[in-house]
């Protein structure tokens, strides 16, 4: 008689399981496909865009303020963002403008990695902090990256602009006075948004390979493996 009760608990436990389950399943939106569905939009948020340079920052670094002209350029970007979006959606623009989502987040993590860079290459390596220049030197490599797709969208973007601006000149495209106005400050934006990032990954990539070499030398036998390593992904990447 007692093993008949468990097993009848035994089984209404699980009932109870199961139900609650499919009643989560069913708030959520139904199944898999339409809860991604769902949560695609968030991606294009400034603040949460695909989540990547997440891997770019480490509780180890020294944390850096962007500059003056730094701040002046995130903000003419989103500022104008509006602009840009409505001048895709009017065919101005082909190519993608998703980079002006994620400005802020990739200038200020390229900003405080190429300060981190410069501030372990201008001393001595210590061998016992070999991990954190290792992974300051691979998260750097990926933002450098990025830094690069993106300032190609951006280029692309002041490109299609100054190329349209040039037949409204011409009086091959017509516009109003104010679009117009807004193309020749979306182009300003994306000049100086241009510049900047290439600034950064020139810094960065220039930074990254005097840390790699740095690993090398002032890292012991560790440094000279890590660097040996890298040598060999690196020429069968060629191959």
């Amino acid at each position: 008689m007692v093993f008949m009760v468990i097993v009848f608990i035994i089984v209404i436990a699980v009932l109870v399981v199961w139900f609650a389950t499919k009643s989560n399943d069913s708030g959520d939106g139904g199944d898999k496909g339409a809860r991604t569905a769902f949560v695609e939009p968030v991606k294009t948020s400034p603040s949460t865009n695909d989540l990547f340079l997440q891997k770019c920052r480490s509780n180890e670094d020294i944390v850096f303020q962007p500059d003056q002209q730094q701040r002046q350029i995130i903000n003419a970007i989103e500022q104008n963002r509006a602009i840009i979006e409505e001048a895709k959606r009017k065919g101005y623009i082909k190519t993608s403008t998703a980079w002006t989502t994620r400005y802020r987040e990739l200038s200020n993590t390229a900003n405080m990695l190429q300060k981190n860079l410069e501030a372990e290459n201008a001393t001595r390596l210590n061998s016992s902090k070999f991990r954190r220049y290792t992974s300051l030197w691979h998260r750097s490599v990926i933002c450098a990256d990025y830094a690069y797709e993106d300032y190609v969208a951006s280029k692309e973007t002041r490109n299609e602009i100054g190329e349209l601006l040039v037949a409204i000149g011409k009086g091959d495209v017509r516009v109003s006075r104010s679009e117009k106005n807004n193309l020749y400050t979306i182009k300003d934006a994306c000049k100086e948004s241009t510049r900047n990032l290439y600034d950064r990954m020139i810094a960065i990539e220039n930074n990254t390979a005097m840390l790699r070499e740095k690993i090398k030398m002032e890292c012991g036998k560790q440094g000279k493996e890590w660097y040996d390593r890298y040598l060999q992904r690196k020429w069968s990447k060629m191959l």
